[in-house]
């Protein structure tokens, strides 16, 4: 009887305990979907073009940023050109550390997903033309819906490129800590539904990519081939693994304390040490006139009517 009171308080410490944990891991699963919308807007949107960087094609990188006044978690929308390729979609924590745990879906025209974070990266390759050693190719950015207040583009010039023109032209060409030069766009505001096309036109003076000749690759290019795929098991959501830890701490005591209850029913009860000889034992006592008395033969305990066991040594009672 006592470990039975025993198993039920610990029961009912578990559950008073762990319930709001494993609320709050529900919720934390539940409470994105029901809350997720589309925003009409970025704070800013940078663009990375690297051709011939890694690939014969041309690498662009995506970097985004909610305003201020967005609450995540929102669902977004990312244009993609014809016959891209996408290579990674991550969101960037408050930490600067990029975290491929998203689950992308990726269209012909699109990559739409599901963003807890201000901000993301979304990379993917595209083809471009090529006639001999002459390469050129087309940035397009079209979104029906979503409203970029500024928008920064800059072109990575390949290595072996021996120059490279863009249109618009580019205010500045700047060199890199790779020693490479980038040919920076003026920034503008994109509005939702109009395009924003930049031309690109260069030449190669060998068939190299730019990866093969650097010695040090750019910090960018490590993040997008190592952080993300690296990071990507590592983010784990602990309110939802804390709530699966204690749901099955209180099925465990439960079932516990119904094996201890069908062990109680169905045996015995714990017999007590019979006096040792020498000792005096307790004698019956006299019969009530009405002969419905029942006593222990054994150490003279007086019992109930429906008692088939002594309530003080245990012993079997005789009809």
């Amino acid at each position: 009887m006592q470990i039975n009171a025993l198993l039920k308080r610990l029961v009912h410490l578990l559950i008073v305990i762990l319930l709001p944990v494993i609320a709050a891991g529900t919720l934390s699963v539940a409470g994105p979907v029901a809350a997720q919308v589309t925003p009409t807007e970025l704070e800013w949107l940078t663009v990375d073009i690297w051709p011939d960087f890694d690939r014969p094609e041309v690498l662009v990188l995506l970097t985004g940023s909610l305003p201020s006044a967005v609450t995540p978690p929102v669902e977004i929308v990312i244009p993609l050109p014809d016959g891209a390729t996408v290579n990674a979609v991550a969101r960037i924590d408050d930490t600067d550390s990029m975290l491929a745990d998203l689950d992308p879906q990726i269209g012909t025209e699109f990559v739409a997903f599901s963003l807890p974070n201000r901000r993301f990266r979304v990379e993917y390759y595209a083809p471009y033309e090529a006639e001999g050693l002459d390469r050129s190719f087309t940035f397009d950015w079209l979104a029906p819906e979503l409203n970029v207040r500024d928008l920064s583009l800059a072109v990575q010039q390949p290595a072996l490129a021996t120059d490279m023109e863009t249109d618009p032209p580019a205010e500045a060409v700047t060199q890199g800590n790779d020693q490479l030069d980038y040919h920076n766009l003026p920034d503008t505001e994109v509005p939702a539904g109009e395009p924003y096309v930049v031309d690109v036109a260069y030449t190669m003076s060998e068939e190299r990519l730019t990866i093969s000749t650097v010695e040090n690759m750019p910090a960018e290019a490590e993040t997008a081939s190592t952080d993300i795929g690296e990071s990507a098991g590592l983010d784990l959501d602990w309110p939802v693994v804390l709530g699966i830890v204690g749901g099955l701490l209180i099925l465990l005591a439960l079932a516990w304390q119904l094996f201890w209850d069908r062990l109680a029913g169905s045996g015995s009860p714990p017999r007590k040490p019979r006096p040792a000889r020498g000792q005096p034992q307790r004698r019956p006592a006299p019969r009530s006139s009405e002969g419905k008395a029942r006593f222990c033969h054994n150490c003279g305990e007086r019992a109930q009517p429906d008692d088939r066991f002594c309530r003080e040594c245990g012993t079997q009672l005789k009809a």
